[in-house]
C-alpha cells in the first residue's frame, strides 16, 4: 500500500499536498488532480468491474480514500465526483445521504448535495468535491489535536477552543450538525466526518466545511424491530448518548420549526425508493423514529 500511495504521489482530492521524488521537474501544474484526467480503472476494481489489478495506473485519488463504504472518484461532466454505495443487507446510506441533504436544504444548513446514481449494478450516492485547487480540508480530528486537552477540560469546549485559537467561532455550525444528526439518529459524526476549509496558499481559515457524510443514520442498519427513536449505536462526537448530546446546543433559534416539521415527509419520501429498506415495518420505524426525534427538538424550542 505504502509503494500504492507513493506511486500515486500522494496526490489527492481534498488537499493541496503531495509527494515530489528527488530530482523530479514535476510541478503542481503538471500533477494535480484537481485540473488534470486521472486514470479511473482503479475504481473500476473497487466497483466489481474486471480490470487486472497489476495493470492499474496511476495515479489515483481512490488511494487516498478512507472509510468502510464502497467508493470511488470520478470525472463526470468535468466535475470531481465521489461515488459511494451502501451495506447489506439494506444498502441504506446512499438513500440516506439524499435524504440528508434534502433535509439540510429545507433547514437552510449549509451542505454538500447528493444525488442517487448507480455504478456497475450498485445504487450509490454521488456528490461533487467541495474542495477546489485552492483550498484544503482540515479534519476535526487534526484541529481537535492541535492543542493539549487536560482532564478537565470536555471534547465540546476542547474543540470549540481549537477553533477559536485559528479564529474560527465553530459553535453555530456545531449546533446545526447536533441537531441534524439528532433528527436523523447519525451515529457516525466522528471527527473524521466534518472539519474547516482552509485557503491553501495563504493558510487563512475559509470557515467550516459544509456538512457531508450523513449516511449512517436512520437505522441503516438496525432491523425493524430494534428502530426506536433511543435505540442504536453510541453517538458522536462529543457524547455518547443523542440526548445528551443535544443538551449542548446553545441556540436553536437556528432552527426553522415548519421546515422541521416537514422532515419526516422528507425521510418517507426517499427511503421508499428502497424497496429493502423500506419492506418488512422498517419504513414506518425510521419515519416514526425521526418524527419522536422532531418532537423533541421543538418541545425544546
Amino acid at each position: 500500500m505504502k509503494s500504492l500511495l507513493t506511486g500515486s504521489l500522494g496526490l489527492s482530492l481534498s488537499d493541496q499536498y503531495w509527494i515530489r521524488p528527488i530530482g523530479s521537474d514535476l510541478g503542481w501544474e503538471d500533477v494535480n488532480l484537481f485540473d488534470n484526467p486521472f486514470p479511473e480503472n482503479l475504481g473500476d476494481l473497487l466497483f466489481g468491474r474486471g480490470c487486472d489489478p497489476c495493470q492499474v495506473k496511476l495515479p489515483s485519488p481512490d488511494l487516498t480514500t478512507d472509510g468502510v463504504l464502497r467508493k470511488r472518484w470520478k470525472i463526470i461532466h468535468r466535475r470531481r465526483c465521489l461515488l459511494k454505495s451502501g451495506t447489506e443487507p439494506y444498502g441504506q446510506e446512499p438513500y440516506n445521504e439524499v435524504a440528508a441533504s434534502m433535509v439540510m436544504e429545507s433547514l437552510g444548513i449549509p451542505h454538500v448535495p447528493y444525488t442517487l446514481g448507480c455504478e456497475n449494478g450498485r445504487t450509490c450516492c454521488i456528490c461533487e468535491d467541495f474542495v477546489d485547487r485552492d483550498s484544503d480540508l482540515v479534519t476535526a480530528s487534526r484541529i481537535y489535536g492541535s492543542r493539549t486537552k487536560d482532564n478537565r477540560t470536555s471534547p465540546y469546549k476542547h474543540f470549540v477552543d481549537a477553533c477559536l485559537d485559528l479564529g474560527v467561532d465553530i459553535v453555530p455550525f456545531l449546533d446545526r450538525t447536533i441537531v441534524l444528526d439528532f433528527i436523523l439518529a447519525n451515529d457516525d459524526r466522528h471527527l473524521n466526518n466534518f472539519g474547516l476549509l482552509r485557503d491553501a496558499e495563504s493558510l487563512d481559515w475559509i470557515g467550516p466545511a459544509p456538512i457531508y457524510d450523513t449516511g449512517s443514520s436512520l437505522g441503516c442498519r438496525l432491523p425493524a424491530e430494534r428502530i426506536r427513536p433511543e435505540a442504536g449505536n453510541p453517538t458522536k462526537p462529543f457524547r455518547r448518548d443523542p440526548f445528551r448530546q443535544m443538551e449542548l446546543v446553545t441556540d436553536l433559534g437556528l432552527v426553522d420549526g415548519d421546515a422541521l416539521a416537514r422532515v419526516p415527509g422528507i425521510v418517507r419520501e426517499v427511503l421508499s425508493g428502497n424497496d429493502i429498506a423500506s419492506a418488512n415495518g422498517r419504513l414506518e420505524g425510521i419515519v416514526g423514529l425521526v418524527e419522536d426525534r422532531v418532537s423533541h427538538v421543538m418541545s425544546m424550542i
